[in-house]
């Protein structure tokens, strides 16, 4: 899991995306623990408290072993030590509860935009095709242009 690379994504969208600086931007990581790929979690974390974002933790059926390991354990001290939370969240009454909990604790207005980049504009071109069709249409079906040609 590239925990690093999701959590700088994060903050990469959310300091692009947040225009007022009151509100507050979190990130909600969902993890099995096992960091294998990419960048540190723990730069990762300090970058994106640089930049105002604070970032929670859920564990999702980890297993004791991998609870038990210095990187996890050090992972979860980085983000309580970052204001964050942990929440461990084996069963479903326990992401429920964390998810909850994470609802209560952060209250923002979510606020979207949808922008669109590409607007086609083939509809000019066939309603132009259509009127010079229709016109066609209505010359042909005149006997007199007919019979000349």
């Amino acid at each position: 899991t590239a925990i690093g690379d999701g959590i700088d994504m994060g903050t990469f969208l959310l300091t692009r995306q947040a225009e007022d600086r009151r509100r507050s931007k979190v990130t909600v990581v969902f993890t099995d623990g096992e960091r294998n790929y990419g960048r540190d979690p723990m730069a990762s974390l300090a970058d994106a408290d640089r930049a105002g974002i604070r970032v929670h933790l859920v564990g999702v059926d980890l297993d004791e072993q991998i609870k038990d390991r210095p990187a996890v354990q050090g992972l979860i001290a980085a983000v309580r030590g970052y204001g964050g939370r942990y929440y461990e969240a084996d069963t479903v009454r326990q992401l429920r509860t964390a998810w909850t909990e994470l609802d209560q604790l952060e209250k923002s207005v979510v606020v979207s935009r949808v922008h669109v980049n590409n607007v086609l504009a083939y509809h000019w071109f066939a309603l132009g095709a259509a009127a010079l069709l229709a016109a066609a249409l209505a010359i042909n079906a005149q006997p007199v242009f007919n019979e000349a040609t």
